[in-house]
């Protein structure tokens, strides 16, 4: 499976990268929510998420790398935290998509909520309010 999703993430067509982004969320939702990081989890699902990690860190396209993170909170691993909240705040100032999935992929590990409850994707301004008030006490 990581030599698949590898391979379709690494290509130069954007529906294969969806599809290897998409393999991966369902590989991640299959597996079940990690409770203590990666040294609890199977080898192949690391090297998935490091793939997705390596892949949101060099790719350009904000609505790949979106989908990226939505696939990696399909993990539910606490050890993400760092480096959802560094893309968190690298993507405030410009109000993108790629807010609401960092801060849903927050929330799957417990560090953030959503003041009603759950959040949507289409109210850029409010994501980008509850992101800056998570970065400020971080």
């Amino acid at each position: 499976m990581l030599t698949e999703i590898s391979t379709l993430i690494s290509s130069v067509l954007r529906e294969e990268i969806e599809s290897g982004l998409i393999l991966a969320a369902e590989v991640f939702e299959r597996s079940g929510p990690a409770k203590e990081g990666p040294e609890c989890g199977d080898g192949e699902l690391i090297a998935i998420r490091d793939a997705l990690c390596g892949f949101v860190s060099s790719s350009a396209d904000d609505s790949l790398k979106a989908t990226a993170v939505w696939a990696l909170g399909k993990l539910y691993d606490p050890s993400l935290v760092p480096f959802l909240t560094q893309i968190l705040k690298a993507s405030v100032p410009d109000g993108n998509a790629l807010i609401y999935q960092s801060l849903v992929a927050l929330s799957n590990v417990g560090v953030i909520r959503f003041p009603d409850g759950s959040g949507t994707m289409f109210d850029i301004e409010a994501n980008r309010l509850v992101a800056i008030e998570y970065l400020d006490r971080v």
